[in-house]
């Protein structure tokens, strides 16, 4: 008995000959679906032919989308190649060609030719089953010339970035070039597997591979691209991580799975990152996140880096001793806090909706705004940045009085080296007034202090926002006594393990900032303890006090001249 096809995947004995045609063999072309037999010896002399084009006929399939039609089709075949070619709409059918498909025409007839179409209608997702009709024979290769070797070349080439050497086949099935002339879906993988092998004349070219959108459920060996660092397989049908041990053997940093089935496997952010570095060991960065990254900053209300706990001390010294002669009668005290080149800017916002808006009164420091996204005229930039330390000092002084809470400080050491630090403080001050009518306002200071000495530090670059206080602010500001510190406590630099290095260049920094010689400078530093800033103030006082002589501002070539 001839063994046959059936098209309807049953067994011979319950069929029908009435109902079945028996197609016979005469070299030309042949038609035959599901109601047809086919012998299958003519199937496989047929079908395993590269001389002819076979057509494909889908019945009623010109209601559908191509996308629609070919996802059908694979469904059936897969995982056997198929690579259908102009697809055209013909009346109420859908029509292709393909060849040199056994395996697939085998898949089609057991599964009765006919394909299941997920489509989405006015009602919602529905599947809708279509016979397909196969004339063998269709059309000879010499009178349908179809390189498509050519065309997958030249698409490559059109998606390959030569400069940043990355190879971008994302919808690969879906270029619109390519898709003219054959529907080449990565999804199948000797499809995929051929695509890769004509890498092998880019191997070194390839850096970047990416596969998004491609259906993709299985992946060949990468190996060839023994260049390859990145690849997105974002968006595919991935459902098992296995399928990346196809990576070993290269120096794989990045990859992207994001949206595919195997994420949802995996209910905890580290699970899911030990199950990729199982599978590659050497990747950095997974779904565009780095796995060495430090953990992301969180807001603290006094913050000081890792291992840095020895500037403690430094932050407390500079934010007491700095508030203290900021909220007391004369400014003029800061002078020698403030690097000679130093630069002070403000800026001032306004607040709607909060307890102290209606009295807000802000004029005094939007005159000093230098908020460059509302300033009308950038000439005045330039005038409100107030660089030196005499400029400093008149700007600071021009500023009202201010009591500061101390309690409301929120304290930050974002940067600490052995030369520089930066420190930001924000919190509430209030204005006292003769009129018993406080001024709650807020405000933050970012300093940036520059080491001039051992245990010396000097700001180099202020910038002071201040707006009014917020109804929470305001409400918890104030609500405990203040601390009385006294002048002669405070010691922002002390003289521990001061060199004579150190103390000649602080001898010279004081007598370069009061005028005075340096026989006087070093003595008024001694009686400081080599504090400079408490030098700063005793002289400053000595100074009002009209109690320096005047010897002490005589330079040292005025003394040998008397001599003489």
């Amino acid at each position: 008995m001839m063994d046959h096809f059936m098209a309807n995947d049953m067994q011979e004995e319950q069929i029908s000959n009435a109902d079945m045609s028996t197609i016979v063999d005469d070299g030309s072309a042949i038609t035959f679906n599901r109601v047809s037999w086919l012998p299958s010896g003519v199937l496989r002399n047929v079908a395993t032919s590269g001389d002819y084009w076979h057509k494909f006929t889908v019945l009623r399939g010109a209601g559908y989308s191509k996308l629609e039609i070919m996802d059908a089709l694979l469904d059936v075949v897969q995982p056997q190649m198929i690579a259908p070619v102009m697809y055209r709409r013909e009346g109420s059918s859908a029509t292709f060609f393909a060849r040199n498909c056994l395996a697939a025409f085998l898949k089609l007839t057991r599964a009765n030719l006919q394909i299941q179409v997920n489509s989405s209608g006015p009602f919602g997702p529905s599947v809708q089953t279509l016979d397909i009709e196969i004339t063998l024979r269709h059309t000879h290769v010499q009178d349908l010339r179809l390189h498509l070797h050519d065309h997958l070349v030249a698409c490559i080439a059109r998606r390959h970035d030569k400069a940043l050497k990355a190879l971008d086949l994302s919808a690969f099935h879906m270029d619109p070039e390519l898709s003219e002339v054959v529907f080449w879906s990565l999804r199948v993988p000797k499809a995929f597997v051929y695509v890769l092998n004509m890498l092998k004349v880019r191997t070194s070219a390839i850096r970047c591979l990416y596969l998004a959108d491609n259906e993709i459920t299985e992946l060949p060996k990468f190996i060839i691209l023994s260049k390859l660092e990145v690849v997105d397989l974002s968006s595919n049908k991935i459902s098992n991580m296995n399928v990346l041990k196809n990576f070993n053997g290269l120096n794989l940093l990045e990859i992207s799975l994001d949206r595919n089935p195997v994420c949802a496997q995996y209910h905890d952010e580290l699970s899911y990152i030990q199950a990729i570095k199982e599978m590659v060991p050497t990747i950095k960065k997974i779904d565009g996140v780095y796995l060495t990254r430090p953990e992301p900053s969180l807001w603290r209300r006094n913050y000081v880096p890792p291992g840095q706990s020895e500037c403690i001390a430094l932050v407390d010294q500079f934010l007491q001793h700095y508030f203290t002669l900021l909220d007391g009668d004369d400014r003029q005290r800061l002078r020698g806090m403030y690097h000679p080149d130093a630069l002070f800017s403000l800026t001032c916002n306004y607040v709607p909706g909060q307890s102290t808006s209606s009295t807000a009164r802000l004029t005094r420091y939007t005159l000093e705004s230098r908020n460059l996204l509302r300033l009308s005229d950038y000439s005045k930039s330039q005038q409100l940045l107030s660089q030196g330390a005499e400029e400093v000092l008149s700007a600071l002084c021009r500023l009202p009085r201010t009591e500061h809470d101390p309690y409301s400080f929120a304290v930050d050491l974002p940067y600490y080296t052995q030369e520089i630090a930066v420190i930001v403080v924000s919190g509430v001050f209030r204005e006292p007034s003769m009129m018993n009518e406080n001024l709650i306002r807020a405000f933050s200071r970012t300093f940036v202090l520059h080491k001039v000495a051992s245990k010396e530090y000097q700001i180099v670059n202020e910038m002071l926002t201040v707006s009014n206080a917020s109804t929470k602010q305001a409400e918890e500001s104030f609500q405990y006594p203040k601390p009385k510190v006294s002048l002669a406590k405070l010691s922002f630099n002390p003289a521990q393990d001061l060199t004579d290095a150190d103390r000649k260049q602080m001898t010279r920094i004081l007598s370069r900032l009061t005028e005075m010689n340096q026989q006087w400078a070093q003595k008024c530093l001694e009686q400081s303890k080599w504090d400079i800033k408490w030098a700063l103030v005793v002289f400053t006082e000595l100074l009002k006090m009209n109690k320096l002589p005047g010897e002490a501002f005589e330079l040292e070539e005025d003394k040998v001249v008397e001599k003489k």
